[in-house]
């Protein structure tokens, strides 16, 4: 004779409790890890199309270095006057919308927040920002100094969308005057004989200053030197 067993209500009600609890733990965790490697996957791609778009530019002017194209000269080999940071924005990616300088639509008019939400910040370009087609915000502006030149880049990897967090979805990194990430800075200080005397030292990037920056300041350098992973 075969037995039937069932599962008393009692026992099915705790068995669900059991299985919700462990979903309200585990679902939420889950969800951030898979947040975390996507918006990392999302900065590398960016950075590598800016990075894309500057080998071809530098190739299609003819020069043997970064520096020496119109991005730092305003001059086409032609001799064209030209905009280099436009140029090389407008002709090397695919731009989407446009906006001109103290105009909205390119990234978020709220104010970003850092990771640990103690600082937030008003974000502003001093130049012309873009949409791209693969949905991020740009601006870019440049430094040319007596030592060393190279471009800042500000980036949002989903444009106006939220999370708007500095070291999510925005970063500001630096692009050095040979195509390449900065990180390494050029310092001068006086010689005995008057001179200038320059190393070129390698910059720090610190997990602490990243969650604590409302634009992802080191971010980009911290998640770089940790092969991408977005463990901060």
């Amino acid at each position: 004779m075969n037995k039937k067993f069932a599962f008393t209500l009692t026992e099915v009600l705790v068995t669900l409790s059991i299985i919700g609890v462990v979903s309200a733990l585990t679902v939420p965790t889950l969800m951030n890890q898979y947040q975390r490697k996507a918006q990392a996957v999302q900065i590398r791609k960016s950075a590598n199309e800016i990075m894309s778009a500057i080998d071809m530019l530098t190739t299609e002017e003819g020069k043997t270095t970064f520096k020496k194209t119109s991005v730092f000269t305003d001059v086409l080999p032609n001799n064209t006057a030209v905009d280099g940071i436009e140029n090389l924005i407008t002709q090397h990616l695919k731009v989407i919308k446009t906006c001109d300088k103290d105009e909205t639509g390119c990234f978020a008019s709220e104010n970003y927040r850092s990771i640990n939400n103690a600082n937030s910040s008003a974000f502003t370009c001093d130049g012309t920002a873009y949409v791209l087609a693969n949905s991020s915000a740009i601006c870019v502006s440049r430094t040319i100094g007596e030592k060393e030149k190279y471009l800042t880049v500000q980036i949002d990897t989903n444009g106006i969308d939220k999370p708007n967090i500095g070291g999510r979805d925005m970063f500001v990194f630096d692009i050095n005057e040979n195509g390449d990430f900065r990180n390494s800075e050029i310092k001068c200080e006086g010689g005995s004989g008057g001179g200038s005397i320059c190393s070129e030292d390698e910059i720090t990037f610190s997990s602490a200053t990243c969650i604590a920056s409302a634009l992802g300041s080191n971010c980009f350098g911290v998640l770089a030197e940790n092969n991408w992973i977005m463990d901060y």
